[in-house]
Parts: structure tokens; sequence; C-alpha cells
């Protein structure tokens, strides 16, 4: 799954193809009791994409082939980070599907039914899953703190602590390293955990458990892989209420424990 990492969902739209007719193939088989091999129109995955609330992820000027790549970029990048799982994608499409093989009415129901798995797919909700691990890194430098401006959603275009998700087998000191360098390209030295933090609903994506690091670095800062940008901001600069995620908290308990230590230390 090396090569995938550094996807966005419009890049893996071509994989995705193959996947969401695949699912949905299955889905109409288990529906029917008998295999049926059928391809999703576009404009069913664009309509879904609509329906599910997500069509601002597209930005403007884009036709229904556009959004249905989306649609299946989504759908596809969710089962390669293991979010959801073939079965559960069957699982959704089938519960929305009557098993009707007049067409307007197949149509319809598929319409229904990527809107359920595309929502599912956005908001988390993939049953008896574990939470996601993610790790997010602290630089200071000067008195600047860096942040990297997102380049993807959730959060797209906001500024946020650069880091990212662990990836199986990887150990999350490791994870930390790599993140920064994709995102960043600064090496850098790990000097402490700030925390773990482990809210439900900190990320639209689902249960997501960050693993936040403070660190040095060497070098000069520059957006790579999900950053369109790098930047190192003094305190008094950083927008926290327009921050991504919550990383406002993470930064005020950053800051707040490094005022602390200083008061202590006087």
């Amino acid at each position: 799954m090396e090569i995938f990492r550094d996807k966005s969902p419009m890049e893996l739209s071509s994989l995705g193809d193959g996947y969401v007719n695949l699912i949905y193939s299955m889905a109409l088989s288990e529906v029917t009791g008998r295999p049926l091999g059928k391809k999703v129109p576009n404009q069913v995955l664009a309509a879904a994409l609509d329906r599910a609330g997500l069509r601002d992820l597209a930005g403007t000027r884009v036709n229904a082939h556009q959004l249905a790549d989306l649609a299946e970029g989504i759908i596809f990048k969710a089962w390669l980070q293991g979010r959801i799982t073939l079965e559960e994608s069957v699982a959704i499409l089938s519960s929305s599907l009557s098993g009707s093989l007049e067409r307007k009415r197949m149509r319809e129901d598929a319409v229904k039914a990527f809107t359920a798995l595309l929502k599912a797919v956005e908001e988390g909700r993939t049953r008896g899953r574990p939470p996601m691990l993610t790790v997010d890194v602290i630089v200071e430098r000067d008195g600047r703190i860096l942040l990297i401006k997102r380049l993807n959603p959730p959060f797209q275009g906001r500024w946020a602590i650069p880091g990212g998700f662990v990836e199986y087998g990887e150990r999350v000191e490791d994870a930390a390293h790599r993140e920064m360098m994709e995102e960043t390209r600064l090496r850098i030295a790990i000097t402490g955990l700030l925390g773990v933090y482990s809210e439900p609903g900190r990320d639209p994506r689902g249960h997501v458990v960050s693993v936040c690091y403070t660190a040095t670095a060497e070098g000069d800062e520059e957006g790579g892989s999900d950053a369109a940008e790098a930047r190192f901001f003094k305190p008094e600069e950083i927008d926290f209420d327009n921050l991504a995620f919550d990383h406002d908290k993470i930064l005020k308990d950053y800051l707040r424990l490094k005022c602390s230590a200083k008061n202590a230390g006087e």
C-alpha cells in the first residue's frame, strides 16, 4: 500500500472505479440472490456525493464525471486506510437496495445506497472498527511554532500542526519522522511527549487518536504531501479559532506547559 499513501481521492479514482463497481455488483447480487455484474453510472455517484453533503469537496466547475471520480476515490481511500472493509461497504449498500431490476428504480436505489456509504465513510461510522492512530509534532524555532496549511479535506486550506496517520507495522516515533519529512521537508529530533488526544469527535473522519510530540528540526521548511504550505508563526499570529481538528487545544496545552516550566525555573 506504500504507493497509495500520498494520493488524493481524485488521484485514486481510476483504482476506485473498479472497487466501487465490485462492491455494487456484490451488493446487488446479495439482494437479488443471483450474480449481477452492474457498473455504477457517473450520474449516480455524482448525485450521491451531492446528497451526502460532500459536493464542496470537489470545488467549483466540475462535471458529473469528475464528481463520480471523487466519490470513487473517497470510498477507495477509506478502504486503503482500513477505515471500512469490503464487507462493511457491501452491507451498507445492500441495506439501501430493493432488488428491483427496473432501470429507473435501480438508479434511485443506487443513489440512496451510495449516499449512505459516502456518509458512513466520511463520518467514520464503521461497525466494530478500532480508533485510528495519528501522530502530530510541535516544532518551535526562535519562539515561532511550525504549522502547515492543509492541502486536502477535511479542513482543506486551514492551518494545522504537521502530522498524519501511523502506518501498520510502524513505530509512532518513526511515523513522526516520516510525516515531518513528507509534509515540511524537515528532519526532526523528538524532545518529548506533549500528550495523547483521544476525544471521539475530534476528527470528522471518525474516532482518531493522536499522539503529540515536541521536537527540534533542521533545514528549511517547505510544504510537501498533504501540505500546501509550511510556515513558522509567532503564537500571537496564530488564528486559534480557525485551526484544523482540535489543534487549538493542543497548541494551548503546549503554550501553557511551556509557560509553567518557565515560571518554575525563575
